[in-house]
């Protein structure tokens, strides 16, 4: 009872505070203004050395073994970090139409163009082989060749993805968004 107390206490203050604050700003906005200012000014220094990590190594210290062992399984198999793009169509429900699909084979083209980049790092729709031969070969046509226009065309890959349900969750959304 006293902790849920003291909690209540808390709310009552923050609540309080903010609500002082706001009210103190509305009476002196140029007092608030000036020191918003010299707020941001102090932190300016500090904003122009701050490094932002996204990968999972900027969590754990770098001399953990596990960090060092990474590090050597990577350089000794030449393996890079992957990155990943995200594709969502603005316009429709679902990713299955002539722009997203055209979308992702000039992206997938554009990424191959990038130096360093080979193209087995590159893996989407435009990459991937599907069931289907290219005429007159027995090569494996990617999944979006030839491009795809028409609704039948993008109905079929639709149901080829389904039945390849590898690319289920990993290339394509489960719900094909």
């Amino acid at each position: 009872m006293q902790l849920f107390e003291a909690r209540l206490k808390l709310k009552r203050w923050i609540v309080g505070f903010f609500g002082r604050l706001s009210r103190f700003a509305i009476r002196h906005p140029k007092r608030t203004l000036a020191v918003a200012a010299l707020v941001t000014l102090a932190a300016a220094p500090g904003v122009l050395r701050l490094q932002l990590r996204t990968d999972g190594h900027a969590l754990i210290p770098p001399h953990a073994p596990e960090i060092q062992y990474d590090r050597t399984i990577r350089h000794q198999f030449g393996i890079p970090d992957q990155l990943v793009v995200l594709v969502q169509p603005h316009q429709t429900n679902d990713i299955f139409n002539p722009a997203t699909v055209q979308l992702v084979r000039e992206l997938s083209a554009e990424f191959l163009k990038i130096p360093g980049v080979t193209p087995a790092q590159v893996i989407s729709l435009a990459t991937e082989p599907s069931f289907r031969l290219q005429p007159g070969t027995i090569a494996f046509q990617k999944m979006l060749e030839p491009p795809l226009q028409s609704p039948a065309e993008l109905e079929q890959l639709r149901d080829d993805l389904r039945r390849i349900a590898l690319y289920t969750g990993t290339l394509v959304s489960a719900d094909g968004r």
